[in-house]
This record gives structure tokens, sequence and C-alpha cells, in this order.
């Protein structure tokens, strides 16, 4: 009677040390399985500085987007190099980090007439390259190294009758080349030029200007939302340079009218709201060229709040870079051109970006290692259930 006493009181003990054993053991898997991804949660700010970070090439520029970890490919252009160093010192990096990247733009992009193409498979210069170029070169303080033909490249390209700037000599000019020219000339240094062509560029604007309020892309045509942020940017820059005040050139009450009918307003639109945009549906760009109008003009957005919020829901949960949205609520591919232009707006509001130092869970959930904890916890319960049974059988 004393041993089966004596029995089942070891197997009590063993039962109970198992339950302990297995408690302790499933509460610390559960316990790892809720904070992994509170440990994994990042700001977005740092999900957007992982991205700018992964589309740097070996060579020294950046792609458009993140270097896939599988492949060598490297296709880097001066745009998405531009924007790249712009975003990357705002937060944190320093200019000698970017030596190599200047020196990729002179030695492989300069044209043998001293221009600058956009990608090195570019046979040809174009007013984008070199108002890229030389953004990017001024930024990292490696125009010094530069002579003065670049400024001959660009003045080559404008046209005696009306003032604006095309891509080929004797060319018909556009605003989009004509605001390429004006900024490359600005941070090449060349404001005397500028001061000397202030008239001419006043007149071509003069003729890009709409009865409604807003500015074509081409002198004489219909306005467009781009077209109306270019004259708007091109005069801004004009008028601090020369002195001139913007609103005699743009009428401000017009033109902010103009843009507002590219809002989407109804709360309804899930996709669309808190954006600008055409055709039907809102873009990161259409709301950059939108915004940047309102700041360019000094006024406050009154919709301030909803553009941050659908900018922000544009942050590609996938790789931290922003994208187009898709119709069917899925990211585009993230890019370096359109992650600058959500950070240009979202600096409209606020310089410091307070709205990006929210941690996110941005990354994709690891199912691999869902799917193992998972399984050790049920082999735990299974071991335990079978030792109960053993003990008590």
């Amino acid at each position: 009677m004393k041993g089966i006493i004596l029995k089942r009181r070891s197997k009590g003990k063993i039962m109970k040390r198992a339950m302990r054993f297995a408690t302790f053991f499933i509460c610390t898997s559960l316990t790892l399985l809720l904070i992994t991804p509170l440990a994994s949660a990042l700001t977005r700010r740092t999900h957007l500085m992982n991205f700018i970070e992964s589309t740097k090439t070996p060579l020294g520029g950046f792609q458009a987007t993140a270097l896939p970890s599988n492949t060598s490919a490297n296709n880097p252009d001066v745009v998405s190099t531009s924007y790249a160093i712009n975003m990357s010192l705002y937060f944190g990096k320093e200019i000698k980090d970017f030596i190599d990247t200047a020196t990729w733009i002179v030695d492989n992009l300069k044209t043998l007439d001293s221009g600058f193409r956009i990608m090195t498979t570019d046979l040809n210069g174009t007013m984008k390259g070199m108002y890229h170029a030389s953004m990017a070169l001024n930024t990292t303080e490696k125009l010094s190294s530069l002579g003065s033909e670049f400024q001959t490249w660009i003045t080559d390209r404008r046209n005696q009758t009306n003032g604006g700037f095309s891509e080929q000599k004797g060319g018909y000019p556009n605003a989009l080349t004509t605001y390429y020219a004006i900024e490359a000339l600005y941070y090449l240094g060349n404001v005397s030029i500028l001061s000397t062509y202030e008239e001419s560029l006043r007149y071509y604007f003069r003729n890009c200007s709409n009865a409604d309020g807003g500015f074509a892309e081409i002198a004489n045509e219909s306005s467009s939302l781009k077209g109306t942020w270019l004259a708007v940017a091109s005069l801004s820059r004009l008028a601090s340079l020369q002195g001139f005040s913007l609103e005699s050139e743009v009428d401000k009450t017009k033109t902010l009218e103009y843009v507002a009918q590219f809002y989407f307003s109804d709360p309804a639109d899930e996709f669309n709201y808190g954006g600008y945009g055409t055709s039907g549906r809102a873009t990161v760009w259409a709301t950059y060229y939108a915004q940047k109008t309102y700041s360019l003009l000094g006024e406050t957005n009154p919709n301030a709040a909803q553009i941050q919020n659908y900018l922000l829901s544009c942050q590609n949960s996938v790789d931290g870079g922003f994208a187009e949205k898709n119709v069917d609520g899925t990211y585009g591919t993230s890019a370096v051109i359109t992650s600058f232009f959500a950070f240009d707006v979202l600096m409209t509001f606020d310089s410091k970006l307070g709205m990006l130092d929210v941690e996110v869970w941005f990354m994709p959930f690891d199912w691999v290692l869902l799917l193992i904890v998972i399984g050790i916890v049920i082999v735990a319960i299974y071991a335990v259930y079978r030792l109960y049974r053993k003990y008590h059988d």
C-alpha cells in the first residue's frame, strides 16, 4: 500500500514538473511570438533611409529602384542620384560620403560637347541631365572642378524669339526644359546670365499663362497642373534672384483656384482622398505639383492634414520607399523620384518631418518563424499530453 502511495506521489511530482515545464515553454514561445513584430518595428524615417541606401550601386550612382540582392545589374541615373543625395544629406549623411558619386557623374555622364546625359547608355546630353548633374555637383561641392563650358551648352539652346529653352539648338521651347535651364544656371552659379534673360523669360511664361489661372507646358496651349507648377517654380526662382514680385506675374487667387480643381475631397473615395490628380486618380506626382504651387505662392493649403495622410499611405510596406498606388490597393514599384516628391511635399508641412518618426510595422511578417514557433508549441503540448496519459492510464 505504501509503495503504491509513493509511486502515485512520484507520478504526481513528475506530472507537476512536466506541467510546469510545458507551461513555461508555451508561455515563453507565445511571448517571443508576440514581441517579434515589435522588436522589428522601425520608424517611417528609418524605412525611407534604408530604401534610399538600397538604391546605391557599386558604381557610385543611385538607380531608380532598390537594387535586387540576387542580381549584379546596375542602372544608375543622374535624376535618382541627385534626389538621393538631397534626401541622404537631410537624413544625416555627410558630403564626403558622396565623393565617389560626384566622380561617377563627371566621369561617366559628361558628354563630349559638355552636356550631361541621364544614364551612361544615353548618347546625348539633355537639359534634364544638365539640371540634375549641376544640382548634385553643387550639393557635393564639386562644381569648382568644372569649367564654364556648361553655361554655353545651356545658353546655346535658348530660343531668341520667345525667350524659352529647348532640348536642341534652334528647337521649339517648352516650360519643362526652360525650368531645367533656369535651375541649372542657378546651381552652376550663373546668376548674371539669368539677370540678362529675366525679361525674356518672364515674357515666355506670360505666353504660357491662361485665363483660367493655370499655365501651359507649351506656350499658347491649354493649362495643365504640371505646367502651372513649372511656371510658378521658374518665376519664383527668378523673383528671388532679381527682386521682382512673383504676384506681378502670377494671379495667386486664380492660380490656386485652378489647382484646387484637381483635389480629391470625397472621404468615401479612400483610394484618392487627400491627393491631387488627373484622369480620375490621385498620384504622388500631381500632389507634388499642387502642394509645391501652394508653398511657392506663400499660401497654406487648407487640406494639409489630408494630403499628409494620403502621402503616408503611399509609403510602400515592402521596402519603405514611396510608390504610386495601384487601383486594386496594392503598391507599384517604389522609386527614388516618387520618394523625393513625397519627401519634399511633407517638408512643406514640417521641416523636421516629425510625421516620419512614428514606428510602423512595414516589413512582411516572417511566416516561416511563425510556423516554426507554432510547430514547437504543438509538439510541446502533445508531449505533455502523452506524458499525462502514460502516468494516468
